[in-house]
């Protein structure tokens, strides 16, 4: 017999749908706070009927910020009691009673109503912050303990999440919390130079010599851990248990800010699932020798500069790295580079595919340097697919920045370079260079430049054309044919006449114009003017806008297309300052030129003026800013 869906098994699923951000996603990356607007939804759906407050609260449940809510529970065995002296006064008011309540103390055994009411919320945990807005007497762990409320507490917890500088008996609480369903756990411990008699850490601190026995435990408890984070550490040999994790595929030690040897990596060795490691810039290389053991770590990330990171590849000379990140580097010359790209060429980057610079600092001499001369020690690693600098300083960048990266990386699909700070003034790419690039590498879908702001425009399809030209094919485009029009054509028949001599210098095939006049039809009618070879509609959102007058007539902004690019999907031109974005479908920006360029063209540009690419859309009685000057509010 089949047994017939009962309305609490649709109701479960309905709520399921609809938390599926609550926790930790691709959806919702935060990992302090569940999903508010989804939250205020099922409280209020637990209000609703009957019905729907047990469904509700189970999802509810999913996600506790707090370890309040947990003892909340037991109300006639856990009570929060003050600790501090309560102003002499007659008949205190009920506030000023609740606020003085800081402290967590056990008050009598767990009753039945309460135990079964507790192992029922704490069956739905999946994540948990080690939160609370009171201390938290050890007593209550060991009450809790022998409370015959569970082991582990919370059977299907799969995130622990621990808060700066609490609680202070944290190896208690994540020993009772944490069991074999666990898969990501983050803890945070106390630096070195902590006291133990800390006056404002009453009673006594702990955490220096916890972490030893805490990750010992967890190593025995939760056998699938997956994720481990730790933040501060008094000393690095509290930290070896960590090589029991044999499942252990994520290691993030980076705040752990406490210099590390040999010692601790063969503590590692032993972790043959390990993908992605975190370290700071603390290796200590005296006495090292080259440990094996880390053949399937693909992801290397190194916090505080990189001083150190050459010895420690030394030290791990079997890893075949694919994913490099480098942060809070400050070079005063490109030796610590070039070191870097050395030890890199040696063995472990051979197979390097993604390197990262995260807010990249450099000094005086280095001020004026143009980006191809930071990331030249690099080029000697061909296997590079995706290259990301995120700088502190303005960057230099200039077309021959873009032929060396061309040359240099011909497989790069992925190209960012960002400023760390949106109020940096940035020297934006030409566009020359740009063209060059994609030329160069073929594979290129993704690219992000500092200073670039793009609004709403208009969009030209290419069906015609990317059936036309193969994607392997590769068509070199030079600077010849290919005019640009300048910016003081300010009407609109102005506009039609250079857009129709652009269609004559590609033989006919394409007379697109466009105009404020024009409006929506304009865009549909340029592909059957071409002759079928192009499709030519305009986006309506755009058409609108040239109606309205959101630029000047001149301010038309059009695309120009490449065959050789043809297999882009979707290439985005971030802009730092404004957080507006476009997407380029196979196509670059230009102003008041539509050219769609077909296979057997090698046509050549002639923009006549140097400056930057967003500057090209500036016009006669345009502001400076670029987003302004493409119509964004």
């Amino acid at each position: 017999m089949h047994a017939a869906l009962q309305y609490k098994d649709i109701l479960n699923e309905i709520f399921d749908h609809l938390t599926a951000r609550l926790e930790v996603s691709k959806y919702h990356r935060d990992t302090c706070d569940p999903n508010k607007y989804d939250q205020k939804a099922l409280y209020n759906a637990a209000f609703t009927c009957t019905a729907f407050k047990e469904p509700a609260l189970k999802q509810l449940w999913r996600h506790v910020t707090t370890l309040d809510a947990l003892l909340g529970l037991l109300p006639s065995s856990v009570k929060a009691v003050s600790d501090i002296s309560i102003p002499d006064r007659d008949n205190p008011a009920p506030e000023v009673l609740h606020d003085q309540r800081t402290v967590w103390i056990p008050d009598g055994p767990v009753n039945d109503a309460e135990r079964a009411r507790f192992v029922w919320y704490a069956q739905h945990i999946r994540v948990l912050h080690l939160r609370t807005a009171r201390r938290i007497d050890p007593t209550v762990f060991q009450h809790l303990s022998h409370a015959r409320l569970g082991t582990p507490l919370t059977p299907r917890l799969r995130a622990l999440y621990s808060e700066s500088d609490w609680p202070l008996y944290m190896d208690m609480a994540v020993g009772l919390l944490s069991g074999p369903a666990l898969r990501t756990l983050a803890l945070t411990f106390a630096r070195a130079d902590a006291t133990v008699t800390d006056d404002w850490r009453l009673p006594l601190n702990r955490h220096l010599y916890a972490p030893r026995g805490l990750l010992a435990d967890v190593a025995a408890s939760a056998p699938l851990l997956e994720s481990l984070t730790v933040h501060a550490c008094a000393h690095a040999s509290l930290l070896e248990p960590i090589g029991a994790m044999h499942g252990l595929r994520r290691l993030d030690v980076r705040a752990a800010q406490v210099p590390f040897g040999v010692d601790f990596l063969r503590a590692l060795a032993g972790m043959d699932k390990l993908e992605e490691l975190m370290l700071p810039n603390m290796f200590d290389a005296r006495g090292a020798a080259p440990c094996s053991g880390f053949k399937n770590v693909r992801e290397l990330t190194i916090c505080g500069g990189a001083r150190t990171v050459p010895a420690l590849l030394a030290a791990m000379p079997d890893m075949h790295l694919c994913k490099l990140v480098l942060s809070n580097m400050i070079c005063e010359d490109l030796a610590p580079i070039e070191a870097v790209a050395a030890a890199l060429a040696a063995g472990p980057g051979v197979s390097l595919k993604e390197l990262r610079l995260d807010n990249f600092s450099v000094g005086r001499a280095l001020s004026r340097a143009p980006v191809s001369t930071l990331l030249a020690p690099f080029f000697a690693l061909q296997g590079i697919r995706c290259l990301v600098l995120q700088s502190d300083d303005p960057l230099v960048i200039s077309d021959e920045d873009f032929r060396k990266i061309g040359r240099a990386w011909p497989k790069l699909e992925g190209l960012v370079l960002q400023n760390t700070f949106d109020n940096l003034e940035s020297v934006t790419p030409p566009i020359e260079g740009i063209i060059e690039l994609a030329n160069a590498c073929p594979a290129l879908d993704c690219v992000s430049f500092p200073g670039i702001g793009c609004g709403d425009v208009q969009h030209y399809a290419h069906d015609a054309l990317r059936a036309d030209t193969a994607d392997e094919q590769t068509v070199g485009h030079t600077s010849e044919k290919i005019t640009s029009q300048e910016s003081k054509r300010a009407n609109g028949e102005g506009f039609r006449r250079a857009s129709k001599r652009a269609g004559e210098q590609t033989g006919g095939r394409a007379n697109g114009r466009a105009s404020k006049r024009a409006g929506e039809q304009t865009g549909r009618r340029a592909g059957e003017r071409a002759g079928g070879r192009t499709s030519g509609r305009a986006n309506e959102r755009a058409s609108r806008q040239a109606g309205e007058h959101r630029w000047p007539p001149a301010k038309v902004v059009v695309k120009i297309q490449f065959p050789n690019i043809a297999k882009w999907t979707e290439t985005w031109v971030r802009s730092d300052a404004a957080h507006h974005r476009a997407a380029l479908c196979v196509q670059l920006f230009f102003d008041h030129t539509i050219q769609v360029m077909k296979a057997g063209l090698a046509d050549k540009c002639d923009y006549g003026r140097k400056a930057g690419f967003a500057r090209r859309f500036a016009g006669a009685g345009c502001p400076d800013n670029p987003c302004g000057t493409l119509g964004v509010d």
